[in-house]
């Protein structure tokens, strides 16, 4: 008994020994980081880039250098991941705005991202943390920016946003909650996000305090936003001054006309007619509004009203009628974005060499009786003869194997073993020539396993791919971003054997080889009231080695479609390309556009509203070497 009751004393102090080892233990593995993440939004923008912000802690007490990693996540299944540039980490609190690629659209599920910082000699797990909600609310999420010092309106001024929030102008009996919401998102003026970064937003708005304090590179990117397809509301206050003053007019007057701001003696602004004023700057729109809202009833006034459409992007017949609506127009706005990816796709395979092609049937045939003879009669006598038919255990595996090597050899002899990539090249241009922004939609096919590798500066990249049976996208096939997302970084992503990979680079500079178009020969003028201008337009742009079309609401029922024949370099130019164009131009109803985002489903190319006699699309197409070229321009009557 004695002996017993020691030998339990001693298990137990043996096992308190234990315990308080691996409790040691457990203290002394503890990652010295942490992290907060608070999204700018909770709902971000539909199917655009977000901003999150991510608070690091160290309990160090020296500088920690390494790396951030982000994986993003729909419930549990992963989307892409995303590693900064070198951080280093000091002790105490760290804080950084990080813009992801994209954010799906309405996944049904909740958006996370799981946090890990990766240092030379270990990988800590920082946690994982919501940044949108389980369910989104609407088909389409409205982000507003609002750029301004006050975060909130004084307490009997109504919210000057939610004159500009396109759900409010919808009829009674189209108010669904499902189809569009709005939110609004403030920043300082300081906090302005770059150009790309305000792809982040459908409206920003920049109210007269803030105005004044933004710098004149700040107003250089929001108006090469602005021209490039975004919406943006300015209330310019009493005055203006000079680089302020600039920015509005260069947006605000039309090319070789009057301006239309002016300042008097102390740089106070010269108040024009209009209380409101509409323009189209590029394929973007500008709203200046002078008088602050007064009361709650100016929110809901024809004026606000259209001033709310005109800021989405309304198309004409909506923008000029919005009593007209009938109920469940809003839920059409997207315009089935699988087929843009499918119709681009087929085109670009139409590059690739025609070397490529499955293979044959007897082939595949010749290979399978030969195993059939071989593996069957002919191991039989021939083992037989040798008197060693017990080998065949290890022989017919052996043949086995060697006609599947044949296999994969022949299928590799007609598929071919090298990456094959084709790339289509859209460029939208003003009738002065300048490019305001450019997409490369590239097709990657590969011979064998690999990766897509890919170095971007300044722009957007990201896979265009489709879950089956989705009209959504958003799966980005294990896509990885290193570096400094938008400035430089490099996309990395897995190729499997023969499946095409399409990629969507955006970017708001001039990337390609100029066109050298006229384009400043042409005026809309000389488009207007012509049955079949397209001749004429691609004699005016000297395009001899383009093929040009010409799109108008007129046109939009004729059959052939008009547009001009270019060479004839036995590609075809004809019907198929015009239902791309189409079908990368129009969104459908009751958007022209959207505000550009380098969105994985291509709806913000769209630039051209059909129901708009104002408004001439020219297009021209050429095709060279693995190279299809698409430069668009935008003419309007009106201006």
């Amino acid at each position: 008994m004695n002996w017993s009751g020691g030998c339990g004393r001693k298990v137990g102090a043996l096992a308190a020994c234990l315990c308080l080892g691996f409790a040691d233990l457990s203290i002394a593995t503890e990652s010295p980081f942490s992290a907060q993440v608070q999204p700018l939004a909770l709902r971000p923008r539909t199917a655009a880039p977000a901003f999150i912000d991510v608070q690091l802690r160290s309990r160090r007490q020296a500088i920690t250098e390494g790396t951030l990693e982000l994986q993003v996540m729909s419930g549990n299944e992963p989307l892409f991941r995303q590693q900064t540039s070198a951080l280093a980490l000091a002790p105490g609190s760290t804080s950084r705005r990080l813009l992801l690629p994209f954010v799906p659209a309405n996944s049904g599920v909740g958006i996370d991202v799981q946090l890990r910082f990766l240092t030379r000699d270990a990988t800590h797990d920082l946690g994982r943390f919501p940044i949108a909600a389980e369910s989104f609310v609407a088909t389409r999420q409205y982000l507003i920016g609002i750029c301004g010092t006050v975060p909130a309106p004084a307490r009997d001024e109504p919210q000057f946003w939610q004159a500009l929030r396109p759900e409010r102008a919808l009829p009674e009996s189209d108010k669904r909650p499902w189809q569009i919401s709005s939110m609004p998102v403030w920043f300082a003026p300081e906090d302005l996000p770059s150009t790309l970064g305000l792809c982040a937003f459908d409206l920003v708005i920049v109210q007269a305090p803030a105005l004044a304090a933004l710098s004149e590179k700040q107003l250089a990117q929001l108006a090469a936003w602005v021209e490039a397809g975004g919406s943006l509301c300015v209330a310019p206050g009493k005055t203006l001054a000079a680089p302020q003053l600039a920015f509005l007019n260069a947006l605000a007057s039309p090319a070789d006309a009057e301006p239309a701001l002016r300042v008097g003696p102390e740089d106070k602004v010269i108040r024009p007619n209009e209380s409101i004023i509409f323009r189209r700057p590029g394929l973007g729109r500008l709203m200046l509004m002078w008088e602050p809202l007064a009361d709650e009833a100016e929110l809901k006034t024809p004026l606000t009203q259209r001033a709310a459409w005109f800021l989405a992007q309304v198309q004409s017949e909506y923008l000029d009628k919005p009593a007209s609506l009938h109920g469940g127009i809003w839920q059409n706005w997207f315009s089935r974005p699988q087929e843009r990816a499918n119709e681009i796709q087929e085109r670009l395979f139409e590059l690739l060499p025609k070397s490529s092609r499955m293979i044959p049937l007897p082939v595949l045939g010749a290979i399978l009786g030969v195993f059939v003879l071989i593996a069957g009669p002919g191991e039989w006598f021939v083992l037989g003869l040798l008197r060693g038919r017990r080998w065949t255990w290890l022989t017919f595996p052996a043949l086995a194997m060697g006609c599947t090597v044949v296999a994969v050899r022949a299928a590799e002899h007609y598929l071919g073993r090298d990456d094959q990539r084709a790339a289509l090249i859209l460029t939208d241009v003003d009738p002065r020539g300048r490019v305001l922004r450019e997409n490369r939609i590239e097709l990657w096919f590969a011979g064998r396993n690999g990766e897509a590798v890919s170095e971007q500066r300044q722009a957007l990249a990201i896979p265009c791919s489709f879950a089956k049976g989705s009209t959504s996208a958003g799966e980005s096939g294990g896509a990885l971003y290193q570096g400094q997302m938008p400035a430089h970084y490099v996309l990395r992503q897995p190729l499997a054997q023969w499946q095409p990979l399409l990629r969507r680079t955006m970017s708001l500079e001039p990337r390609a080889e100029s066109s050298r178009l006229r384009w400043t020969a042409l005026h809309a003028h000389d488009l207007a009231g012509r049955p079949r201008p397209a001749r004429d337009v691609a004699e005016k742009l000297a395009a001899d080695a383009w093929t040009v079309w010409v799109y108008h609401s007129s046109m939009v029922d004729a059959s052939p479609p008009v547009h001009h024949e270019g060479p004839d370099d036995g590609w075809p130019v004809g019907d198929a390309m015009d239902k791309l164009i189409q079908h990368l131009s129009k969104l459908g109803r009751p958007f022209t556009s959207l505000a550009p985002s380098g969105r994985p489903d291509l709806l913000d190319l769209a630039m051209h509203d059909a129901s708009d006699p104002r408004e001439w699309l020219v297009v021209a197409v050429r095709k060279t070497d693995r190279e299809l070229r698409i430069v668009r321009c935008l003419y309007r009557t009106d201006e």
